[in-house]
């Protein structure tokens, strides 16, 4: 994905997997290199560029992340992530896009989609004694229809302010470790419809309470409810 764009500069970011789907729940990582190579016309052909290797690892969760600059404001710009076990023998990954915001001089019309309270469990599996009340719609593998409804309004970015995933729900098992705070993104994302939102449309983050910690956290006291069985 694309996020943090600005005139002149955006972050990229990939993480490289042992799967595309997820097994037993959580989609495991793969160690590796990989770079970007962008460009101005999807073809990459005028002027394309490359940034440097980087090494997916498992501290990071095989994440490979990295900040360009130098780019041209109000300019559509094309990727892609080159990736494999070593920097000889690698892949292309699919094209995707971002364009740069316009110069503080230029009069632009600017549309984004704001996107809160993402609970993957509730969609998938219902309330806890509720299952009923998951979602049953014969796309309910692509995960959530909203997110087919925002890619064909076709903003110019997505903003996710919060609630993104949910540590806290269901209450049994809660995240609490970051093995399983890290499995709550995974599931998230392999959702094929964020893949197919995330190729197209830039992104920018927040977090709030239940991605953050659990309902109504706040930064100092860790309450009963909040605290593991053992």
């Amino acid at each position: 994905m694309a996020g943090e764009v600005t005139q002149t500069s955006v972050i990229l970011q990939s993480r490289l997997t042992s799967s595309d789907s997820l097994i037993a729940g959580d989609l495991p990582g793969c160690r590796g290199f990989a770079r970007f190579e962008f460009s101005s016309t999807v073809d990459f052909r005028q002027s394309p560029k490359k940034t440097s290797w980087i090494e997916a690892v498992h501290g990071n969760d095989y994440i490979v992340k990295t900040k360009v600059t130098g780019l041209t404001p109000g300019t559509r710009y094309y990727y892609r992530l080159v990736y494999g076990r070593d920097k000889r023998h690698t892949f292309k990954g699919d094209i995707c896009t971002f364009r740069t915001l316009a110069d503080s001089e230029t009069a632009d019309t600017v549309r984004f989609a704001v996107v809160t309270g993402m609970n993957y469990s509730k969609f998938h599996f219902g309330l806890t004694n509720k299952p009923e009340a998951a979602y049953n719609g014969d796309d309910k593998h692509l995960g959530y229809p909203a997110l087919k409804t925002i890619l064909a309004m076709n903003p110019d970015f997505f903003v996710g302010t919060g609630d993104n995933v949910y540590y806290d729900y269901p209450t049994k098992p809660r995240a609490m470790i970051l093995p399983e705070m890290r499995k709550k993104w995974h599931e998230q994302f392999a959702q094929e419809r964020y893949k197919r939102l995330f190729a197209r449309i830039p992104t920018y983050w927040e977090k709030d309470d239940h991605d953050y910690r659990y309902d109504d956290a706040d930064t100092q006291r860790i309450p009963d409810r909040a605290k593991p069985d053992n």
